[in-house]
């Protein structure tokens, strides 16, 4: 579904529809249609006056007759719907360029910072920044030992029979390589061999890009079917948005090994067991495919940073985005700070420093340029749009 703005459909040469046969007129805040199967529902615009019937020629010469419909607002931005996106074809990198020069322009003229004013900057908040590495630098290595002062509890049901399960067959291709993996996480504390228990889950053998493999218990047929679920709710997309929006600097602290830093309870350990062709092993650490294993992890980590602020935790990411470098420098402490007492460690090669631009598993880049730019962008577009609109029109 697209929608415009009135004021716009001076440029364009249209046809308005009157009766409107998938909009709700009135003044309801929400337009609900409905086009085969897909049900969309666009909210917070009202005053729609109908529909325009549009030929866009594209880059080829082409034409392509468009419609979108037309409501009377000022202050939010016009949707283009996959129909018009996939004829107009916008220049989305350029745009976006276009849009980080403007912005560092702008800053430099409002500012007045002069480029050795703006090396002098970066330099001082190197320097602090090595000094927190020098200082924390116990954060940085390798270890299994696990977080400090906290632990992983698994709730199972009352009165539930356990299950257990045998062996699976290993390839003989990957049996070496499943023993070396047992054997590094026995070596490193992540598991323990047992020579009893009631539960014991089977294991999936997945292949690694290193040419080794990860070892996985199949808890969908044993322990997740008893498991009463934490009540937690994870970070969303939405929130990550909130925290950087408005945000020019941007730092990403990349946990080391996961779940495997979450210590388990006693009581826990015993519902992990997993089966292997070389016997039983039990997990000390969290391990992946537990049903809650997100949500508890989650739930430690929000515990770990709570009360620090312009700092948001998703698994086993940490994102730290603030309006300069300074206060940047200032929460990364205050996080170091955190996680040297719950001795949490983090994985230097995937950290990101004072960068202007994050990328995230739940969003796609996020560049400071882009802050509090939505209207401009929403303008290049218009007007990108209406120049090949005018353009198709007058070569007709």
């Amino acid at each position: 579904m697209s929608l415009v703005r009135q004021d716009l459909l001076k440029h364009l040469s249209y046809k308005q529809v009157k009766d409107n046969p998938f909009v709700n007129h009135s003044t309801v805040n929400k337009i609900t249609a409905t086009r085969g199967r897909e049900h969309i529902v666009v909210r917070s615009y009202r005053n729609i006056i109908g529909k325009i019937k549009c030929d866009v020629i594209d880059r080829e010469g082409i034409t392509h007759k468009l419609s979108a419909s037309v409501a009377d607002y000022r202050y939010k931005p016009t949707l283009l719907g996959l129909d018009w996106m996939a004829v107009v074809k916008l220049d989305w990198k350029n745009i976006v360029k276009n849009l980080h020069s403007r912005y560092v322009n702008s800053c430099a003229h409002q500012n007045d910072v002069s480029e050795s004013q703006c090396s002098k900057t970066v330099g001082n908040s190197n320097s602090e920044l090595n000094v927190l590495f020098k200082r924390y630098e116990n954060l940085f290595e390798d270890s299994y030992d696990g977080m400090r002062h906290e632990l992983a509890h698994i709730n199972i049901r009352e009165n539930v029979t356990p299950v257990y399960v045998k062996a699976r067959f290993v390839p003989y291709a990957n049996k070496c390589k499943v023993e070396n993996e047992l054997k590094k996480l026995e070596d490193n504390n992540v598991i323990h061999k047992v020579k009893y228990s009631d539960w014991a889950t089977p294991i999936v053998v997945v292949p690694k890009s290193d040419g080794t493999v990860r070892i996985c218990g199949d808890y969908s047929v044993t322990i997740n079917k008893f498991i009463d679920d934490e009540v937690y709710n994870l970070p969303s997309s939405d929130d990550l948005y909130a925290e950087l929006a408005g945000k020019r600097v941007f730092t990403k602290l990349d946990l080391s090994h996961a779940y495997a830093q979450l210590n388990l309870d006693k009581q826990s350990k015993s519902y992990v067991t997993i089966n292997t062709h070389k016997g039983l092993y039990s997990y000390n650490k969290l391990p992946y495919g537990v049903k809650p294993a997100s949500k508890i992890f989650q739930g430690k980590m929000d515990k770990i940073l709570n009360g620090i602020e312009n700092c948001l935790c998703n698994q086993d990411d940490v994102l730290i985005s603030t309006e300069t470098v300074n206060e940047n420098l200032a929460v990364i402490k205050e996080v170091f700070q955190r996680f040297e007492h719950y001795n949490v460690r983090l994985k230097p090669a995937k950290c990101q420093f004072l960068m202007d631009e994050i990328k995230h598993t739940c969003s796609p880049v996020y560049h400071a340029a882009t802050n509090g730019a939505a209207e401009r962008a929403v303008r290049v577009v218009k007007e990108a749009l209406t120049k090949q609109v005018l353009d198709g029109n007058s070569k007709q």
